[in-house]
């Protein structure tokens, strides 16, 4: 065939594939339209960028079944519903796309749908079933030598870790970029379509339609009309340090000679002044291994800023994983930055909160600096303020119902 004989042919077959989608998925109708064609010659899959440009293979893409080729376009939907802000804060790449498609293609093959043979499943790895995308990541970093001698010969495409950047892996970088700047959707409509598309999901689960993959089902993405919350994470960390610093001080006022009263200079007669004491800080950072290079030294200059924010020139400092990787010492704020990294094991929050309680003296705060991934106590400290300060991560989340929480975001003056 011709070059645009296999063009002609393709169009025929991407039509024949969304009204496939459109009959067994009407709830993703709204992503499926908003979806923007492009072919391009010679990428030997299909993929989609972070601005919903679609790119496909002619020669490829007509080569599958209508079957395949509407369960290509229904496994990239669910990473723009699902992943287009998980996946690029991972490491690798390539791993972080193999992870996540492996629970959108066991949940769709269990929808009765039919995805290219090259598709990873968790069967292809040994792995359980049922896990998420941040999971898979974990065990296929775990097991990377065996991983990469079972896909040894392979090739990477839709479904098998090169899905486009909207995955978090182009399937060509500067291509991408230069189609979401010329023909791409704005971040607003694709914000828009993603959340009208998961209304419609939600209203399909509500009606009873057991069609709908699970992976589908459970994502809800932020409405972009809701009120947004105008304070940053900046100003809600200062708040929250005033009021720890205020219960903290409160109290504990006492009189000293190092600060003479008013009316010594008076009298002539040497009497102590009132003096409040400053706040205890101890740090706690996380050294486990999902921390990296980047969350390590965010968090260390968090720990910096914290410390000129309340006027301290030392606190304690506690190197924690599973398990607290060196004696605690007092740390002059200028030493921050420069301390060798402890650890790197697994994270577990409970032996660095223990720790601190019986450091003397005792800190009025302990802020624990880390990615949010790892088990925490059930309870509280007692007479201790506990602040998680929530380092950029694909975690994002507070590991306890208790304390408080600040998670730091990138953030656009």
């Amino acid at each position: 065939m011709t070059e645009e004989e296999i063009e002609n042919k393709c169009a025929q077959a991407l039509e024949n594939s969304r009204a496939l989608v459109r009959f067994r998925a009407p709830y993703v109708m709204k992503t499926l339209y908003g979806l923007i064609p492009h072919l391009v010659p010679g990428l030997d899959t299909l993929g989609v960028s972070r601005n919903m440009v679609l790119v496909v293979d002619p020669a490829w893409y007509i080569k599958l079944s209508t079957e395949e080729q509407g369960a290509c376009l229904m496994h990239e939907i669910s990473h723009i519903l699902r992943d287009l802000d998980r996946l690029a804060q991972f490491p690798n790449k390539d791993r972080a796309n193999q992870a996540f498609d492996i629970p959108i293609n066991h949940s769709l093959r269990e929808g009765g749908w039919k995805l290219p043979k090259t598709a990873l499943y968790p069967e292809t790895f040994g792995f359980p079933v049922g896990l998420t995308g941040e999971q898979y990541y974990d065990l296929l970093e775990k097991h990377s030598d065996e991983v990469e001698k079972k896909l040894e010969g392979t090739q990477a495409g839709l479904g098998a870790g090169k899905c486009g950047s909207c995955a978090g892996n182009a399937v060509d970088k500067a291509l991408e970029e230069a189609l979401d700047k010329s023909i791409g959707r704005t971040t607003a409509d694709v914000d828009h379509i993603r959340h009208a598309t998961a209304k419609d999901i939600q209203e399909a689960v509500a009606q009873g339609r057991g069609t709908i993959p699970g992976t589908l089902s459970e994502i809800l993405p932020p409405d972009p009309d809701a009120p947004k919350n105008k304070i940053s994470w900046r100003v809600k960390l200062s708040r929250i340090l005033r009021r720890c610093t205020g219960r903290t001080i409160a109290g504990r006022a006492d009189y000293s000679y190092k600060r003479l009263a008013r009316s010594s200079f008076l009298t002539g007669m040497i009497k102590p002044g009132m003096v409040s004491h400053a706040p205890i800080i101890a740090f706690v950072e996380d050294t486990s291994g999902s921390m990296g290079h980047e969350q390590t030294r965010e968090a260390r200059q968090q720990a910096v800023d914290v410390m000129k924010q309340l006027g301290i020139e030392s606190a304690w400092w506690i190197s924690a994983d599973a398990a607290v990787a060196a004696p605690p010492r007092i740390r002059r704020l200028k030493e921050i930055r420069e301390l060798p990294i402890e650890g790197r094991g697994g994270t577990d929050f409970s032996p660095a909160i223990a720790l601190a309680q019986t450091l003397r003296p005792r800190p009025d705060i302990l802020i624990y600096l880390t990615d949010g991934d790892g088990a925490a106590p059930a309870e509280p400290p007692p007479r201790m303020e506990v602040v998680f300060c929530i380092v950029p991560s694909y975690y994002n989340q507070s590991p306890a119902d208790w304390g408080h929480t600040v998670i730091i975001k990138d953030e656009v003056a």
